[in-house]
């Protein structure tokens, strides 16, 4: 499901559309902060919303809802031992390459 939210997020231009999907992201977090930790740090959830927060809205649910999520998903990776995603601007181009035997795999 996070992982529907955040491209949804992602793919809209209609600030309705991502005001309800931040919404609905700060539910998850509100109602089972545990179960939801690992899903939105896997999708970086927090970079996306520290991302938007960046952004000039006209809507004051979703500038409020963002900053709920930034604080909450901040002390959340620190509470729960999640390490925050990293930055888009950090190296994040590994990849797998298949190595020459089939069950090793090296990080390119």
């Amino acid at each position: 499901m996070v992982g529907v939210l955040v491209d949804t997020i992602k793919a809209s231009l209609k600030e309705k559309v991502i005001r309800v999907s931040i919404a609905t992201l700060k539910n998850m977090v509100e109602k089972a902060p545990e179960a939801n930790a690992q899903p939105m740090s896997d999708f970086k959830v927090l970079a996306l919303c520290q991302t938007l927060s960046a952004r000039k809205w006209t809507d004051e649910d979703l500038i409020s809802d963002l900053a709920f999520l930034v604080d909450a998903l901040s002390k959340d990776f620190h509470e729960l031992g999640f390490a925050p995603p990293l930055s888009s601007s950090s190296n994040n181009d590994n990849r797998l390459a298949h190595s020459p035997h089939p069950q090793i795999f090296q990080i390119l």
